[in-house]
């Protein structure tokens, strides 16, 4: 029953190491992308949806040192990032094709 018993828990054991190893390469992943979005230029940025364009900024405060986060597609009331700390900051971006300029 012994040997047993080790078996499940080493078994359990990999399996949490695998979860693990999963989530913490998802992570460096996502902070690697968002630091190559940051830094990314203009060609790129004019190929950008306004949802892309909303990432992009999220990237770009997130280098700067803020803690951003984006709002839902719709029901946002016109926010599009929001930055929590001693006092609430509320983003409305705009990303207008060279069309449409502003």
């Amino acid at each position: 029953m012994d040997k047993v018993f080790q078996s499940v828990f080493y078994l359990f054991l990999i399996m949490i190491l695998f979860k693990l190893s999963k989530f913490a390469y998802r992570i460096i992943r996502e902070r690697r992308y968002m630091k190559e979005l940051a830094q990314s230029g203009m060609p790129y940025i004019d190929k950008m949806d306004g949802y892309q364009f909303e990432i992009y900024l999220q990237a770009l405060f997130q280098q700067l040192g803020y803690k951003p986060q984006v709002t839902q597609k719709s029901g946002d009331f016109g926010a599009d990032l929001v930055m929590k700390g001693k006092e609430k900051i509320v983003i409305q971006a705009k990303r207008y094709s060279a069309k449409n300029r502003v």
